[in-house]
């Protein structure tokens, strides 16, 4: 991001390839860009839409990886939305 913010929730949108949703995912912050810290949050994608719910953060850059793969399916992600609330 352009500047450090506080955040609670992602939301990974990849509904145009409905199928290529993350297997599962762990997912890192850092203020700057070099040091990353544990995994905030780790779990298994959905078709469609990923909402991640964590403990409130204040950083700058975020890390999504994927942590196991399909052997069928790629991982993408159309959109990336992130929200200071626990989104709706």
């Amino acid at each position: 991001m352009q500047r450090q913010e506080t955040f609670t929730t992602l939301v990974l949108d990849n509904t145009w390839a409905l199928w290529d949703s993350p297997k599962t995912y762990a997912i890192t912050v850092s203020r700057d860009g070099v040091n990353w810290g544990d995994p905030i949050a780790t779990g298994p994608g959905q078709l469609g839409i990923t909402t991640i719910v964590f403990p409130t953060q204040h950083a700058r850059f975020i890390r999504i990886t994927q942590t196991s793969s399909d052997p069928t399916y790629n991982w993408s992600i159309y959109e990336l939305d992130v929200y200071r609330k626990k989104a709706r």
